[in-house]
């Protein structure tokens, strides 16, 4: 029996035309989103072939853009004036009372019995006597070096031309270190030792060649006569000249490091009920700090006087590694016993990633007692961009996300002109006129 052939409408072939016109965009928009996510021109594959490819229209110059162009083009370059305030201050908060309570003063003056100082020494090592020293110094540039007894240290010109950061120890439970260094500024540092008697603190300043004395007291927060001094005498060493400076002929090399400052050793702190203490922690808002971020400086500030309200100067800096101020801000708070200033900041997008120290500084009747930690803005990570005709720059998410859109509904519209191609067939085949010739020919008449 042959098979009857159902003839094409016009309008069959027309809405098979569209349907095959809605495949055709249907892979091409397919091939889009695969090729947008793979090879994606712009920022972030400039920064692997050096190259921005520019889709140009006829007789415009094509030629490729540099890295640099295509970093300008993608992300332009802030103004000048607007690189000097690079966070902005969004709320700060005052909460009394909850910083360490301190009381070193409290316990009479009298001798300490060897089983009464064992109270106040970290538990794992009750058995050695007391101990304060400084362990290592480093910087972003510098290798940790280790500080031994017997050996002067001598910090490299070209690692110290930044911030230097110490790291101690002492065996004194939750001990309170203070510092005092000889440095341009005159100024009292203090931080707080960890339940293992670690610290580590970062050196507010850039520190000029030549020696330097460091004078560390570590102290229990709890009886002022369980402390301990450490004295370290370190040398900075002065750039050497490059070539064009020298004249005449090369000096010799010194058997000795020159006195570029003069080795002043500062005394230890002279403890009395007027000290205040500080504690400065960076906090992140999220898992890493990058341009555009928030971040948090939680001061913890406690007063060896706890029964007099007083009113303090608190001053907040950050700097770069570079020394430039990003970030300056002073208040006035009111401190009886302690308290906890925490001032939460916005960094702009523009600044730049590297190492930066931030600082808090207390004062109050002259003495300055500050406490700093350097912490680190990671590169953001680089939003990639399609470049189109006209130099339209779009970025990568928004083009996927556009696609998918365009996919989601040329998908819907090829799924209706299936069903308007299944509905004409049909109604071809009820249309259709057998006639007896053509019931001739399939065989079901004789």
């Amino acid at each position: 029996m042959a098979k009857i052939k159902v003839p094409k409408s016009k309008r069959y072939k027309r809405i098979r035309a569209v349907a095959l016109l809605n495949v055709l965009l249907l892979v091409f928009n397919i091939f889009s989103f695969f090729w947008i996510s793979g090879l994606v021109v712009g920022q972030s594959l400039a920064a692997e072939i050096g190259v921005c490819l520019v889709v140009c229209e006829q007789g415009e110059n094509c030629n490729n853009l540099t890295e640099q162009e295509c970093e300008d083009l993608v992300n332009p370059p802030a103004p000048e004036e607007e690189e000097e305030e690079q966070a902005e201050e969004e709320e700060t908060t005052v909460v009394p009372g909850t910083g360490p309570q301190f009381s070193p003063l409290s316990t009479p003056e009298g001798l300490i019995t060897p089983e009464q100082i064992k109270n106040y020494l970290v538990p794992t090592e009750v058995t050695t006597p007391i101990y304060n020293r400084i362990e290592k110094v480093y910087s972003p540039e510098l290798s940790p070096i280790t500080v031994t007894a017997d050996q002067r240290l001598v910090i490299p010109a070209a690692s110290a031309s930044t911030y230097l950061t110490f790291g101690g120890k002492t065996n004194i439970k939750n001990a309170i270190i203070i510092i005092t260094l000889t440095s341009p500024e005159y100024f009292y540092a203090t931080v707080y030792a960890n339940n293992n008697g670690n610290w580590s603190w970062t050196v507010p300043q850039i520190l000029l060649p030549g020696f330097h004395n460091l004078t560390v007291l570590a102290m229990s927060p709890s009886n002022a006569q369980i402390r301990e001094v450490y004295t370290l005498e370190f040398y900075i060493e002065a750039p050497k000249p490059t070539d064009t400076e020298i004249v005449g002929p090369i000096p010799a090399e010194p058997s000795e490091l020159p006195e570029i400052l003069p080795p002043i050793e500062l005394p230890p702190i002279e403890i009395t009920k007027d000290i205040y203490t500080l504690n400065l922690e960076v906090v992140a808002e999220g898992e890493t700090i990058q341009p555009g971020s928030e971040i948090s400086l939680v001061t913890d500030i406690t007063s060896f006087d706890p029964t007099t309200q007083k009113d303090v100067n608190l001053e907040f800096t950050i700097r770069d590694q570079n020394g430039k101020l990003i970030f300056e801000d002073l208040d006035i708070v009111s401190i009886k016993d302690s308290a906890s200033v925490i001032k939460r900041l916005s960094l702009l997008k523009t600044i730049k990633p590297g190492d930066y120290l931030a600082t808090a500084k207390l004062t109050k009747d002259g003495v300055t007692y500050l406490n700093s930690v350097s912490f680190i803005i990671q590169e953001a990570e680089k939003e990639a961009f399609v470049l189109l005709p006209g130099r339209i720059i779009i970025p990568q998410d928004e083009a996927q996300r556009g696609l998918f859109i365009s996919f989601s509904f040329l998908s819907l519209l090829l799924i209706f002109f299936l069903i308007l191609l299944w509905r004409e067939y049909q109604k071809a085949k009820h249309e259709i006129q057998i006639t007896g010739q053509d019931l001739l020919q399939s065989g079901q008449v004789g």
